[in-house]
């Protein structure tokens, strides 16, 4: 392929992608495509001539979102080198390549080592000693809203850090939280666009217009920096409040091109709601006559505010290895959050075949392909998708996308995740032969989005003889109203929390002749399976052994409701013809059975060695509060003996299950 400029090579591609029709077959030339803009397919082909997007046959065809950055480098000594980014560059920085190799990110200057970078502030925050310069009381409008760009003499044309002060009074010492957002959503998206440092949809938010970066900002209490960011929402954990009197300050600053509204709330527990009486705030610490109502937390609607001056752009800095420069290590940084979508245009019936995607900086609500509802029976065949800040296939309400022989590695989040809107559903998606390495690379919640594969609200769906491993994120999660679906004949490995997750899913899934082994702990522990307000689902003939706690294991019950209002159930789930080996606590944590009452049902599965754990049947249905994130005291009883086991699971004398020593084939 001839050296092009990006902006060429998209050019050229868009117009090819424009000017195609059903039953055509595009042939891309070998080589690597640098693109400096979303692909938009806008219409694709029908069931008996599909549209064929194709590298040619043996050769490798990849499409990149990576480029040089804008800037100049220049040495600051020791083999570190800076450039700074200009205030009109208005892309997101991803991640950054030294030719073929990914460079390790940092968040601040003290962490760099050789193939080490971060995107940092010119100057870096320090809690201020001094008294705020020329400060004046700013006040939050009546939805407790501030607007920094309304309310302030920022002069929009130049970076400025802001300086907020105000003093939170708690009646008890305790570790509470402190949560902002932008509160006012993207109209038909209900996101927020401001994003502190690591927030529900993104490490950097990319799909935004004004939102290319990390909104700079720290939180001081008591003089003390808080670095405790939620990884799914722009909440600060374990804030250690004293009793009586907390200093808090804000430090932010202000970007060009940037809004900068944002609601504060502060709480007594990890979560806004629940909060202690006596939570009050004031920036001159008065005690007000008639103490808040706190129980949704308390809003704090007045700052001392003051400005401390300008401050530089924010510099990219990397260390290279000895004698190294940026031009000598070909240094290009991932810039586009999406490499192909189809926009809001019907398209239907396209193949995608022998294609590479590679080096995006899409968040987790976003991929490299982006197929929106709109989109049905697309398929992916021999497909590689590699380093992406966020997923690689995005699937909205879609229905019969078929994704076969392809590969995914350093995966930001999620590599494939489809869901659909309350009420639809994402159907029959097959996703069959496909080899899953190193998901959640940035580490995102494993409570709300990581996973190798996610699927939400999705029925006769297919994931068979897929191969997870090496992730940090569950291996297969089918979340929220999932029916009918089938995972089989997968190999999952060293994963994270569970190597399949069913939650609040129900009506006939079926799980049967996977092997899940080497699961690693994380927030909902170690398991092969985990079962988590879930129902009707039919466990069989799978090999579950060395995961960190339990071959099989489900989860306290919640107060949650399905979408239209059904109370979540946890029962009528068939477990049978499985293998438990050597798994770290037990081979299952699950109910106690109430005789007469519908519950689970086990038999003809091995165990090695004879040891369970059961709860109490008193306390099987106490549900753990989703709004509050509060627990219920659950009683355990260890069992070692598989007579007992199958004695308080409510199974008959003949029962099949077994001990063994060692793995049967099944």
């Amino acid at each position: 392929m001839a050296q092009l400029t990006e902006q060429t090579q998209t050019q050229t591609l868009q117009q090819r992608f424009d000017d195609a029709r059903p039953g055509q077959c595009i042939s891309l030339d070998q080589g690597v495509y640098h693109l400096d803009q979303t692909l938009i397919l806008k219409q694709g082909g029908t069931a008996a001539e599909p549209l064929v997007i194709q590298g040619k046959p043996g050769e490798c065809v990849v499409l990149r979102g990576d480029a040089p950055l804008p800037g100049q480098w220049e040495s600051v000594g020791d083999d570190c080198w800076r450039m700074a980014m200009p205030r009109t560059f208005d892309k997101a920085i991803g991640d950054l390549f030294a030719g073929d190799d990914c460079l390790t990110e940092v968040e601040s200057l003290d962490q760099l080592k050789p193939l080490c970078w971060g995107y940092l502030q010119a100057q870096p925050f320090a809690y201020p000693t001094r008294p705020i310069n020329k400060a004046s009381l700013i006040h939050s409008d009546d939805q407790g809203v501030f607007d920094l760009d309304v309310i302030t003499s920022s002069d929009p044309s130049t970076n400025q850090r802001h300086v907020l002060r105000t003093y939170v009074h708690c009646s008890e010492s305790c570790e509470g939280s402190l949560h902002l957002d932008n509160t006012r959503p993207t109209p038909g998206t209900g996101q927020w666009p401001m994003a502190m440092i690591n927030d529900f949809y993104g490490y950097r938010r990319a799909d935004e217009d004004f939102t290319k970066r990390k909104q700079p900002m720290a939180v001081y209490v008591n003089g003390k920096k808080q670095s405790q960011w939620n990884q799914h929402s722009p909440l600060l954990n374990n804030i250690p409040w004293q009793k009586g009197w907390n200093e808090l300050v804000i430090l932010l600053d202000t970007q060009v091109g940037r809004s900068h509204r944002f609601k504060l709330t502060a709480s007594t527990h990890h979560w806004h709601a629940n909060s202690q009486s006596g939570l009050t705030a004031h920036p001159d610490k008065q005690l007000p006559t008639t103490m808040p109502d706190v129980d949704d937390g308390l809003i704090i609607t007045t700052f001392e505010h003051g400005q401390a001056g300008d401050v530089d752009s924010q510099y990219v800095y990397v260390k290279l290895p000895d004698g190294q420069t940026p031009q000598s290590m070909q240094l290009t940084a991932s810039q586009i959050p999406c490499l192909l979508t189809h926009g809001n245009e019907p398209c239907k019936h396209v193949v995608l075949r022998n294609l590479h995607f590679e080096r995006a900086t899409a968040n987790p609500k976003f991929a490299m392909v982006d197929l929106l509802e709109q989109a049905s029976h697309w398929t992916f065949e021999n497909c590689h998708f590699k380093h992406t800040t966020g997923g690689c296939i995005n699937i909205e309400n879609g229905s019969r996308h078929n994704i076969q022989s392809c590969s995914f590695d350093h995966v930001g989040c999620t590599a494939i995740q489809a869901w659909a809107r309350q009420h639809q559903r994402v159907h029959e998606l097959t996703i069959r032969d496909c080899k899953f390495t190193r998901c959640n690379q940035r580490g995102f919640g494993l409570g709300w989005h990581a996973a190798c594969v996610k699927i939400c609200r999705a029925c006769e769906c297919l994931i068979q003889d897929c191969t997870l491993s090496d992730s940090n994120a569950h291996g297969i999660w089918l979340d929220w109203e999932c029916q009918t679906n089938h995972i089989t004949h997968n190999r999952i490995d060293h994963c994270t929390c569970s190597g399949i997750f069913l939650e609040a899913s129900r009506w006939n899934n079926r799980v049967t002749h996977n092997h899940i082994s080497h699961t690693q702990t994380g927030p909902f522990g170690g398991n092969g399976i985990y079962m988590h307000d879930t129902s009707d689902s039919y466990i069989a003939h799978n090999i579950l052994e060395h995961n960190a706690d339990f071959g099989l294991r489900m989860g306290l019950a919640t107060n949650r409701k399905l979408d239209y209002g059904i109370p979540i159930r946890r029962c009528g789930n068939v477990i049978i013809h499985n293998v438990m080996q050597h798994n770290g606590q037990a081979a299952m944590d699950v109910p106690q059975e109430i005789p007469g009452k519908v519950g689970n049902h086990y038999d003809h599965n091995v165990y090695y060695p004879a040891r369970f754990v059961l709860v109490d049947p008193e306390d099987k249905d106490k549900l753990f509060n989703a709004e509050t994130g509060k627990s219920p005291e659950i009683r355990r009883y260890e069992v070692e003996s598989l007579a007992e086991f199958q004695a308080m699971t409510g199974q008959d004398q003949n029962s099949s299950d077994q001990l063994l020593s060692q793995t049967p084939s099944i």
